[in-house]
């Protein structure tokens, strides 16, 4: 019997590209949701980066980045006084992922603590959601 293997490898640019691509279809079509979340969103959550390694601190910066789009950049070349709502958070669904990814974070530190949505709509830049993370950490 043949075995057949259908991996490929895609890059981290192409990955925004797809995330874009389904946030366009979603801004014209009714698309279906996974657990309350559209599509573009639930691949989002989903894309979480091997970095068990890094700095609490790195890794928040790691999922905002990834949240804005940016697959790219390090995470330690994120300024800590970068505004959210104007540098990396544009939609309110974005809020709602920040909050998914940055409680699971604490969770994997501290299982039994938890993150607020209303503390994560106060958080203004960067260092206020590093702070929220570290402070409970």
């Amino acid at each position: 019997m043949n075995k057949v293997s259908n991996v490929f490898t895609i890059q981290s640019t192409d990955v925004c590209k797809i995330i874009k691509q389904l946030q366009l279809v979603e801004e014209k079509y009714d698309f279906f949701t996974i657990d309350g979340l559209q599509l573009s969103q639930f691949v989002q959550l989903a894309i979480q980066p091997n970095n068990e390694k890094e700095s609490p601190r790195n890794r928040v910066k790691t999922i905002l980045l990834h949240l804005a789009g940016d697959f790219e950049t390090n995470a330690c070349q994120l300024s800590d006084q970068l505004h959210l709502k104007t540098h990396l958070l544009f939609k309110e669904a974005q809020y709602k992922l920040l909050f998914l990814k940055l409680n699971a974070l604490l969770q994997a530190y501290q299982p039994e603590k938890k993150i607020s949505i209303k503390e994560i709509i106060d958080c203004v830049t960067v260092a206020d959601c590093v702070a929220l993370v570290e402070r409970e950490v």
